[in-house]
């Protein structure tokens, strides 16, 4: 597979290169080979926007809170240290749940520990008038 540096680099500020487990992760591009193919194709221009990317990278800080958000279930949701990034399976679970009551209304649901809400807002905005709850006993996670 070829690297296009500049390519990947807009796909790392957009967010979109989630399936790179770029701080060592266990599929895609390991983050030694991409450095080498990256630092010597990179513009010069844009060495610095990357390299302000590549430096929490290193420090194996995920990426989703170096750009501030995450995509779950088709949604943007803002992500910091304050709050757990979601994950796959919790996505599946909504999905699940989503099936289960798909074309009932008014239907009640609580997410206790909503962090940054994405399971409370992903339900609620595709569910048929919902009464969704949503709390959290961290308020900096409520201020996310």
């Amino acid at each position: 597979m070829q690297v296009k540096p500049m390519e990947l680099v807009r796909e790392i500020r957009s967010g979109t290169a989630a399936p790179l487990m770029l701080a060592g992760g266990t599929e895609g591009f390991f983050l030694d080979e991409i450095e080498g193919a990256l630092l010597d194709s990179v513009l010069k221009e844009d060495e610095k926007a990357f390299n302000e990317i590549l430096k929490p990278l290193l420090t194996q800080k995920p990426i989703q809170y170096i750009f501030g958000e995450t995509e779950f279930y088709q949604l943007k949701f803002k992500v910091d240290e304050d709050v757990l990034i979601p994950r796959p399976e919790t996505e599946e679970l909504v999905d699940w749940i989503v099936q289960d009551f798909m074309g009932k209304r008014n239907v009640k649901f609580l997410d206790i520990g909503t962090g940054s809400g994405c399971i409370a807002i992903s339900l609620a905005k595709n569910m048929i008038h919902p009464q969704a709850y949503a709390m959290d006993i961290s308020s900096q996670a409520l201020t996310v």
